[in-house]
């Protein structure tokens, strides 16, 4: 639709009804001003006077009428106006709104060429694993082989919804006070680590108790108590020609 032509439209209803209020309150006037003289005027004008009430009473009732219509269509136009308005502004939301798509969509672009980038290097760089098996060993012999695959091994003891790798309640781990997240072996740069998970009983190094969430180097060797339970971390040579790295 055509929104000038509305426009113009509009204005023109808005003057015709400024001039027919003009004109309605003009006759509204004279006729309280010839009902008023009616009453005392002679019988000579009389007549005449009644002919002109009746055709100003049949004038403002036109108009009146005419006043209704053109107020519904000034209605009916502004009406029109107020959704093309709308329909503008949508648009216009539209089109900021598709500008700030774009905008993020080359970022995230971006993102995807920066992470792919870096993938590539950090798959080209060289990638450590313990090039023997350790283990924790029992007083009477049994061990506990670390996994070959993983830098990270929780040690605890398993209850609804914890699973750690090495679980010691086989090993009495716990009526002998091992937690459930009881400590971290941590294989980085090349050395194994013990952190204590903050447990209640504690973690022991060589007979040092550990800070709560702080690594602690472990040597080949090293004599550990995981609550009340005593073990020994030590290598375990692999079979000859067996190799494993960490993917």
């Amino acid at each position: 639709m055509d929104r000038t032509a509305l426009e113009q439209e509009r204005d023109e209803y808005l003057r015709t009804i400024t001039s027919l209020e003009t004109q309605i309150r003009g006759l509204r006037d004279y006729i309280t001003t010839q009902e008023r003289n009616l009453r005392n005027a002679a019988e000579s004008v009389r007549h005449l006077t009644e002919r002109g009430l009746a055709e100003a009473r049949s004038d403002l009732s036109l108009k009146e009428m005419r006043l209704q219509q053109v107020r519904q269509d000034l209605l009916a136009t502004q009406t029109v106006l107020g959704k093309l308005n709308e329909i503008a502004r949508k648009q216009q939301d539209i089109q900021t709104l598709e500008r700030e798509r774009d905008r993020i969509n080359a970022l995230l672009d971006r993102a995807h060429a920066d992470l792919q980038q870096l993938n590539q290097h950090f798959g080209g760089m060289p990638r450590s694993a313990p090039a023997t098996q350790f283990s924790l060993a029992f007083a009477d012999g049994q061990r506990i082989p670390l996994p070959m695959d993983s830098r990270e091994v929780l040690v605890g003891c398993a209850d609804v919804g914890v699973f750690p790798d090495i679980d010691l309640t086989p090993f009495g781990g716990t009526a002998s006070g091992v937690s459930r997240r009881h400590a971290l072996l941590r294989f980085t740069n090349g050395a194994w680590t013990i952190t204590d998970l903050n447990t209640t009983n504690g973690t022991f190094v060589n007979g040092i108790k550990a800070a709560p969430n702080v690594p602690t180097p472990l040597q080949d060797g090293a004599k550990l108590r995981l609550g009340g339970i005593d073990v020994s971390f030590g290598t375990q040579p692999l079979p000859v020609g067996k190799t494993t790295r960490l993917t």
